[in-house]
């Protein structure tokens, strides 16, 4: 049998055949739910959006209540007093006051030379110096009111205006009225009243186990005192503080005490410095409270005063004047002693200050002279070198 021959090429394609009927629906598969994924990052922040309308302005509070009245202050210090004038010459005085050439309202006063005019007490002079108008105590530290000061024609008077006050015995100073000794309370039959600074307390009578021990514990635990005053443990009530009792209050001389307070005061003389509690002396013939008479003149002294007579003649003036020369002598000689030591003392310093720079002079022509030798050592030194440099080469 011979070998297979070779294959050959391949024949035109048929013709395609029917389309195949449609198979069966296949079965549903199986759905698996996957994982949740993860959150994703936060997106960025949105534009910043308009401001809002400004608000209206609130409306204005209405005012607090004005604060209780201050402490009275200590007396004014006195003045710093004025320039004595030169002495007139010698003359009979006329009286305008007796003349009736001084057009004084109320009340004349006759000075030598002159005169001037003076009012009652509760008045003061105007700008004119001849009328008396009424003086306002209360102007001038409240009038001493601890509270309220009313003012009247020729006076004035205190007055309490917080309840549950009145006026003390000095009618200046305002203190707690006791509603439950007074009854002016307003407390029940079952109820025990306890007072209290400017007002009281009304505590139930069943609330307490022992009726006086627990008022006197509520009464001081309401109880507060002003300045001045302390609380008295035995009735519970404020009483004053005699500041006089210790130390003398401070005062040189005389110390008074008040309800709530105390001021200083000075013997006949003397006056109060500004400290309020010191004594100074009161020149009784410059401020007119002396009682010379026209034909005498006023010299002062320490705690008191002389009144020296004058007569028609110039011997009372050269008394006067003798007197007053006497005194501008002593003084002038203890100027003169005192620019005498202000003039040696002066003298020392110079003459130090010229030995100083005396001998920081000649210290600087020492220096001076000691630098110029040395320069002609040097210089001598010098010129030598460069010849013996000669000598050996």
């Amino acid at each position: 049998m011979g070998s297979i021959g070779a294959t050959g090429s391949n024949g035109i394609p048929g013709v395609e055949g029917e389309k195949g009927a449609k198979g069966a629906k296949g079965t549903p598969g199986v759905s698996i739910k996957g994982d949740v994924g993860s959150i994703g990052a936060p997106g960025n922040m949105g534009a910043t959006g308009p401001s809002g309308l400004v608000g209206s302005t609130g409306s204005t509070g209405a005012t607090g209540i004005q604060g209780a009245t201050g402490k009275l202050g200590p007396p004014g210090a006195k003045g710093d007093q004025g320039i004595k004038g030169e002495m007139g010459p010698a003359y009979e005085d006329e009286n305008e006051c007796t003349a009736g050439n001084a057009p004084c309202s109320d009340i004349c006063i006759n000075t030598i030379g002159g005169f001037y005019c003076t009012c009652p007490g509760g008045y003061k002079i105007d700008e004119t110096g001849k009328n008396c108008i009424d003086l306002n105590e209360c102007e001038v530290y409240n009038g001493g009111c601890i509270d309220e000061c009313i003012n009247t024609a020729g006076s004035y008077y205190c007055l309490c205006t917080q309840p549950g006050y009145a006026l003390a015995n000095d009618s200046k100073t305002c203190i707690d009225q006791d509603e439950c000794r007074t009854a002016t309370h307003q407390c029940s039959g079952q109820e025990t009243c306890v007072n209290s600074m400017g007002s009281h307390v009304c505590v139930p009578l069943q609330t307490l186990v022992s009726s006086k021990a627990t008022a006197t514990a509520v009464q001081a635990e309401t109880l507060s005192c002003p300045e001045g005053k302390t609380v008295d443990t035995d009735s519970n009530q404020c009483i004053d503080i005699d500041e006089c009792s210790e130390g003398n209050g401070g005062c040189a001389d005389r110390c008074t005490n008040l309800d709530g307070g105390y001021y200083c005061a000075c013997s006949d003389g003397y006056e109060l410095a500004r400290d309020g509690h010191s004594c100074v002396d009161m020149d009784e013939c410059a401020v007119q409270f002396n009682d010379c008479t026209e034909s005498e003149i006023c010299i002062n002294s320490l705690g008191s005063y002389l009144c020296l007579a004058l007569t028609d003649s110039l011997a009372g003036a050269q008394l006067s004047q003798s007197a007053s020369g006497s005194l501008e002598t002593w003084n002038g000689n203890i100027l003169l002693g005192l620019l005498a030591w202000l003039i040696v003392i002066s003298v020392i310093l110079i003459l130090l200050i010229v030995g100083f720079f005396r001998q920081s002079y000649n210290h600087k022509i020492s220096r001076q002279n000691h630098m110029a030798e040395l320069t002609q050592i040097f210089h001598s030194i010098t010129n030598r070198i460069p010849y013996e440099r000669f000598q050996d080469s």
